[in-house]
């Protein structure tokens, strides 16, 4: 590997040296030990800001798809989903097994709490 020299550069120890290749640049010692310098930190950097922007990339349900669901958790999720699904008494065969603004309504309307269809469809974005 050919050595470099950088220059304004001051090494700690004369028995060092400072090598550049592609990974970036390393201070070697005389023991053989190679210590990064800032450049290559900001590679690593730069590699972690960009797995970051790949993980914002994501759509909700790859971020979903992600997220381990316990057993006990699937039987109460199961539970909730039945109960919201089949809330609306008059349903189509295309809606069963799907939560639509009717069933949101049926269950709002059940507590007590009056909403707009409009508010409805737009809080579960139909």
């Amino acid at each position: 590997m050919e050595k470099k020299f950088l220059t304004g550069t001051k090494l700690s120890n004369p028995k060092q040296s400072i090598h550049s290749g592609a990974g970036g640049s390393t201070i070697q010692t005389t023991t053989g030990e190679k210590k990064p310098t800032g450049q290559n930190k900001q590679g690593q950097q730069q590699q972690q800001k960009n797995e970051r922007l790949a993980d914002k990339e994501k759509s909700s349900e790859e971020r979903l798809a992600e997220v381990e669901i316990y057993p006990i958790e699937r039987v109460h999720l199961d539970r909730v989903f039945e109960l919201m699904s089949t809330a609306a008494p008059n349903k189509s065969k295309e809606d069963k097994g799907y939560i639509t603004a009717d069933d949101i309504a049926k269950i709002l309307l059940d507590l007590k709490f009056k909403m707009s269809r409009a508010e409805i469809e737009l809080m579960i974005w139909v």
